[in-house]
């Protein structure tokens, strides 16, 4: 039973120190993404909608003809 104790430990150490980890980077995504929005929403204009519908008719056009 020791041995499954130990491994157990081993396992719950590793998964501790990857949630940790993983709340990090979360965190330093989270602060990336704001300086981002910092960075687009002080542009003119933006967001700026753009409308892929031709290229898609156009791309739906394309593979109609294939079949």
């Amino acid at each position: 039973m020791g041995w499954l104790n130990y491994w157990f430990k081993v396992f719950k150490r590793k998964a501790d120190i990857f949630l940790k980890n993983s709340e990090r980077i979360l965190e330093e995504i989270e602060e990336d993404w704001k300086t981002y929005e910092n960075y687009t929403t002080s542009i003119p204009g933006y967001p700026k909608v753009i409308d892929y519908s031709p290229y898609i008719k156009k791309f739906d056009d394309f593979t109609d003809e294939e079949n």
